[in-house]
Formats: C-alpha cells, sequence, structure tokens
C-alpha cells in the first residue's frame, strides 16, 4: 500500500481532488482492521440473518434481483443492450449464411482434428 501512495498522489494531481488517496486509505484500513474487510461484512450479515451460507447468498439474489427489476435500465445501457442484440443476430445470420458443409463433414472434420 505503501507503494502506491506516490501514484494515488500523482492521479490526484492530474484530477485537482483526493480520491485517489481516499481510496488508498479506505483499503490501508481494511488490512488495519479485518472486520472491514468484505468477506467480514458477509459474515456478520449472514450471522445477524441466522441464516446459513446458501440461504443468505440466495436471499441477497433475490433483493438484488428485485431492486434491478425496479429500478430499470437507463434508456442509454437499453439501447445499448438492444444494438449489441441486433449486431450479435446479424453476425450470427451472417455466419449460418457462409456456411455450406453439411454438418456430419463439419463433425467427422471436427472429432479428427
Amino acid at each position: 500500500m505503501d507503494r502506491l501512495a506516490p501514484l494515488a498522489e500523482q492521479l490526484d494531481s492530474l484530477n485537482g481532488d483526493s480520491t485517489y488517496r481516499r481510496a488508498l486509505d479506505d483499503q490501508r484500513a481494511k488490512l488495519d482492521d479485518p472486520r472491514e474487510l468484505p468477506s467480514a461484512k458477509v459474515l456478520e450479515a449472514m450471522e445477524a440473518s441466522g441464516m446459513g451460507h446458501r440461504e443468505w447468498g440466495l436471499e441477497m439474489s433475490r433483493e438484488h434481483q428485485q431492486t434491478l427489476r425496479e429500478e430499470g435500465l437507463s434508456p442509454d445501457v437499453m439501447a445499448a443492450f438492444e444494438k449489441m442484440t441486433a449486431d450479435s443476430l446479424s453476425e450470427q445470420d451472417e455466419m449460418e449464411q457462409a456456411e455450406n458443409q453439411p454438418f456430419g463433414e463439419f463433425l467427422e472434420q471436427y472429432l479428427q482434428s
């Protein structure tokens, strides 16, 4: 962590703030007090809930799923996903059109390689 301090200072000087130094300090605090580690927080939450690992993990998944469904995606993100979908389908179509080898031949070549 100490060796990263000069880099954090340099990055902060470019940004004109202390974002990187604060981030480094936050990580250093986790090393100084292992109760601040994400894994310790998970264990603490599991213990407080009275659930086992599997049950707690499933409950967290359900909660995150519900949150994501309620909040939805921003229009920009949705548009990006729709474009990726269209591009992928177009690419798949092009690949399928280019295939002219019978599947049996393809399989035989594949199994020989």
